[in-house]
């Protein structure tokens, strides 16, 4: 994975940066089978590769001298398919149905509410081929003693 912010716009307290990224993902995971309550589980996997290009473009804003918010758009072209799959007893569930190309956006902020309390946030989407749609949300809260 690569990425470096450069620093595009200053104003009084305020920054804006571009980033550019990329990603190139190996996974390969070997299983056996597994058994738990009578029933038998097995996941099988090709090796499969995936990459990423995206841009990032993210702020900092000093709102006092102990407090930042930091909001950001993310956008990102996935390539590549994920060919594994789950069998539990005769059921399968495969990830055959994300297709190889696909557009991620992300927005959110990360904020430092007070020295030692911060919280950040962020929703997502993905679109593709055969209708492809996806969604994600996070929120997440830190505190330092």
């Amino acid at each position: 994975e690569t990425g470096y912010s450069f620093l595009t716009m200053t104003h009084g307290t305020s920054r804006l940066f571009v980033e550019p990224e990329g990603q190139i993902i190996y996974a390969n995971v070997i299983t056996g089978d597994h058994f738990s309550n009578g029933s038998t589980i097995n996941a099988s996997t090709d090796e499969n590769f995936a990459s990423r290009l995206g841009v990032r473009i993210h702020g900092s804003i000093y709102t006092d001298s102990s407090k930042e918010l930091r909001p950001f758009v993310e956008m990102n072209w996935w390539h590549g398919s994920f060919t594994d799959e789950i069998t539990m007893d005769q059921n399968r569930f495969s990830g055959d149905q994300v297709p190889t190309n696909r557009l991620e956006t992300k927005v959110g902020l990360n904020g430092q509410v007070t020295k030692n309390l911060s919280l950040w946030s962020m929703l997502g989407g993905s679109t593709g081929n055969h209708d492809y749609r996806a969604w994600s949300g996070q929120l997440g809260v830190k505190y330092t003693w």
